[in-house]
């Protein structure tokens, strides 16, 4: 027996008459949250933000000369050491792929039943079903047919 979308928020709404509506103290709640939430924020962008642009633009105009002087030395290792990086991360989640599939099939083969096993069991075994019922079917019509 399927259920709908709808006939299921019936069934929920029937049997929990307050599922789905907002009571004046979740509103109240929820407001009180957002407003100390925006409050706090503008409060520390507010003492945060110019000391930190202020800051940071004299240091980059300080250090501008000096970044551009030496460009040509740590542009390259820094594309160097990235792309070095980035075949350490995909081989680390190749590696950890690889030892969780090899996991899994261990223990789907050799001992107790690994997340999702029981699933793929149950998928098997239908499959199974429904090829025996095709070849039955096949069968019995082509017994039929030759019959005519």
């Amino acid at each position: 027996m399927k259920v709908r979308g709808a006939e299921a928020a019936e069934r929920i709404k029937r049997k929990v008459p307050e599922a789905g509506k907002w009571r004046k103290r979740d509103i109240a709640a929820l407001v009180l949250v957002l407003g100390t939430l925006l409050g706090g924020g503008g409060i520390l962008l507010t003492l945060v933000g110019p000391p930190t642009l202020f800051i940071g633009g004299a240091l980059l105009l300080l250090l501008s000369p000096i970044l551009l002087c030496t460009a040509p030395l740590w542009i390259p290792l820094v594309i160097f050491l990235g792309i070095l990086l980035a075949i350490a991360v995909g081989f680390g989640g190749m590696a950890l792929m690889a030892s969780v599939a090899v996991w899994w099939m261990y223990r789907y083969f050799r001992g107790p039943l690994p997340p999702g096993g029981a699933v793929l069991d149950k998928t098997q075994q239908q499959l199974q079903q429904s090829v025996l019922q095709a070849k039955e079917y096949v069968t019995r019509m082509g017994s039929n047919a030759g019959g005519v």
